[in-house]
């Protein structure tokens, strides 16, 4: 295969670690095509498995664990500094006090799900933190669902090397899909909520009258 076997094991060791950590803290970072990349290694027989799960745990681990303890500063930057049209008001102080409650009661499962969707993740991990879920629930949320993305990526990386480019493709379609249900989603609570809030705001102002 050439060129990219050429290179040091040691090397693709801090390459794979650097891009479970970077997917975190960078949600533009492709490092699910990474992981991916590392099960096309092993089924190579190029990297060995249990050393790529390793590295890829503990990047994950590391960079998801520096996102729940930077949470606050992170929401006050894209607050007060970034200002993102739509993110800027849901990280708004209100909105993350109604966050609050439901997270209390499926942030694990909105933690463990959210590994399975890139740029997600990064955002899960900032408003647990932000919102001080317990770091040991947090922390085994984020294994679970890492534990189930992450073997879905090896495996597609270790057919990849029997099937050619046809499973990273597939993959890529699968992002672009999830990510556009996520979206679509997101803009359908955010219409709701600015339709209750208006209608509440209606009724507010009609009250004196009533009186």
């Amino acid at each position: 295969m050439g060129f990219p076997f050429a290179v040091p094991p040691a090397l693709y060791g801090l390459f794979f670690f650097l891009s479970a950590f970077i997917e975190n803290v960078f949600p533009p970072y492709p490092g699910d095509l990474a992981i991916a990349f590392g099960g096309y290694l092993t089924a190579a027989g190029n990297f060995n498995l249990n050393l790529l799960i390793a590295l890829i745990f503990g990047g994950n681990i590391l960079g998801a664990s520096l996102m729940y303890f930077a949470g606050e500063r992170v929401v006050h930057f894209f607050r007060h500094h970034l200002k993102i049209p739509g993110v800027s008001h849901f990280l708004s102080e209100k909105n993350l006090y109604k966050t609050n409650e439901w997270f209390r009661r499926y942030g694990w499962f909105a933690i463990s799900l959210s590994r399975l969707v890139a740029g997600v993740r990064f955002f899960a991990s900032v408003i647990a933190g932000a919102l001080r879920m317990p770091f040991l629930v947090f922390l085994a949320a984020y294994f679970a669902g890492s534990l189930i993305w992450n073997a879905f990526l090896l495996y597609a990386g270790y057919l990849a090397y029997f099937h050619g480019e046809k499973i990273l493709e597939n993959m890529r379609v699968y992002n672009y899909v999830v990510i556009g249900v996520v979206v679509a989603v997101v803009v359908f609570l955010w219409a709701r909520h600015r339709k209750r809030e208006s209608v509440k705001g209606a009724q507010e102002e009609d009250q004196p009258g009533r009186k």
